[in-house]
C-alpha cells in the first residue's frame, strides 16, 4: 500500500515498465521504495484520472484521493486480475475475491436470472445478486461519497475492421 497526505493506493498484481515511470516522474514525485502503489500515485498526480490509460501489466488497483473525495478502482486491459464490488447499506465494498465481502456481513444470494441467461460471462454481473465485476479495461469512479458508481472504459481492443 502506498500513501501520502492526500492519496492512498493499493495494487494487486504487477505493473510493467515501472522503471520508465520512475525515471520520468522522479523530478515531481519522491519515491520512497519500489512499490507499484507509488507508481499509481505518481501517475495519478501527474495525469489525473487519465493515468489509468498509461498503465500496463496485470493488476487491480484502488486509489482514494481524500482532497477530491474521489475513489478509483480499476483492472488491467485483459482482466487478468479480478476486482469485484458491492454496495452494502451505505458502504461500497471492493475486493479481488468475493469471499472477502463475508467479513463485512455480506450474505451471498444466487442471482438466478444471471445464471439462467449466462450474463455473468460477458457483462459486469456475477452469479451473486448485487455483486458486480469491474470489467477488463475499465475503472470504477465514485466521487463525493455519492452512492452512484459507474464504470468507465479506458481501453478497448483495436481492430481496423471492427463494426460498432
Amino acid at each position: 500500500m502506498g500513501f501520502d497526505d492526500e492519496i492512498v493506493a493499493v495494487v494487486n498484481g504487477e505493473l510493467y515498465g515501472h522503471e520508465t515511470y520512475r525515471k520520468k516522474l522522479q523530478k515531481e514525485y519522491e519515491f520512497q521504495g519500489q512499490s507499484d502503489c507509488e507508481i499509481v500515485m505518481a501517475l495519478y498526480k501527474h495525469y489525473g484520472v487519465s493515468f489509468v490509460s498509461h498503465l500496463r501489466g496485470e493488476f487491480a488497483f484502488v486509489l482514494w484521493d481524500s482532497k477530491r473525495e474521489l475513489l478509483l478502482a480499476g483492472r488491467d486491459r485483459y482482466g487478468i486480475k479480478s476486482l469485484y464490488y458491492t454496495i452494502q447499506g451505505n458502504q461500497l465494498l471492493l475486493a479481488t475475491e468475493m469471499k472477502s465481502f463475508l467479513e463485512f456481513g455480506w450474505q451471498p444470494e444466487w442471482c438466478v436470472e444471471t445464471l439462467r441467461c449466462l450474463a455473468w460471462k460477458c457483462g459486469r454481473k456475477t452469479f451473486f445478486r448485487n455483486v458486480y465485476k469491474i470489467l477488463p479495461g475499465h475503472y470504477l469512479l465514485c466521487q463525493n461519497f455519492e452512492p452512484d458508481v459507474h464504470q468507465v472504459m479506458y481501453w478497448d481492443t483495436e481492430f481496423p475492421d471492427k463494426v460498432r
